[in-house]
C-alpha cells in the first residue's frame, strides 16, 4: 500500500511545477476574460464594503500600525500600507458583505482567497498586469483543484478556513 502523504506531497509538487511553468500564452483567451471579470468582481466587493463601521475601523487600525508603504488598502484615497496587511484588510473587505465571487462545483471562494494576497505583492513588487493575470488564474486553478480534492468529512469549517492560505500562496 502507498503512502497516502508522499502521494499528496508528490502531486502538490507535480501541481506547483505545472503552475510555475505555464506562460500566459498557454492560457486561453476565455480562461484570461474570466479572470479579468473575477478580479472586476472581488474589487468591486472590496471596495463595496469600504464604508461598512467595521471595515472602516479593521483599516484605521491597520493603518495605525503600519511603518512601510507598499500596497493599497481599497478604502477610498490612496492609503497605502504593508503588504501583509493590505491583503489581510482587503481580504477582510472582499468577503465582508458576502458579495465575493464564488467556485460553484465545491464551497469555495478562489477569488477572495487569491486576489487580496495577490494585488499586494504584484504592487510592491510592480508587476505587469499579465503578470498578475496570469498568477491570479493559475491561483484560482491551485485553490480549486485543491478544493475539488479534499473531501472534509462535513462542513465542521468553512471553506475560508480551508482554503484561504492555498490561494494566498
Amino acid at each position: 500500500m502507498s503512502d497516502p502523504r508522499a502521494a499528496t506531497a508528490e502531486a502538490i509538487r507535480e501541481l506547483a511545477a505545472w503552475a510555475a511553468g505555464t506562460t500566459a500564452s498557454a492560457i486561453p483567451r476565455e480562461v484570461l476574460a474570466r479572470g479579468v471579470r473575477v478580479i472586476a468582481d472581488d474589487l468591486a466587493a472590496i471596495i463595496g464594503a469600504r464604508a461598512e463601521p467595521e471595515v472602516a475601523a479593521f483599516h484605521e487600525r491597520v493603518l495605525g500600525r503600519s511603518r512601510v508603504a507598499e500596497a493599497t488598502l481599497f478604502r477610498g484615497g490612496r492609503s497605502r500600507t504593508d503588504r501583509v496587511s493590505a491583503a489581510v484588510a482587503n481580504a477582510m473587505a472582499a468577503d465582508w458583505l458576502e458579495l465575493d465571487e464564488g467556485y460553484r462545483l465545491v464551497p469555495c471562494h478562489a477569488g477572495l482567497y487569491v486576489l487580496p494576497a495577490l494585488l499586494a505583492e504584484a504592487e510592491s513588487k510592480n508587476l505587469a498586469f499579465g503578470e498578475m493575470l496570469r498568477s491570479l488564474v493559475l491561483g484560482y486553478e491551485i485553490v480549486t483543484r485543491v478544493a475539488r480534492a479534499w473531501k472534509p468529512r462535513g462542513l465542521t469549517m468553512q471553506s475560508h478556513g480551508r482554503y484561504g492560505a492555498v490561494g494566498a500562496a
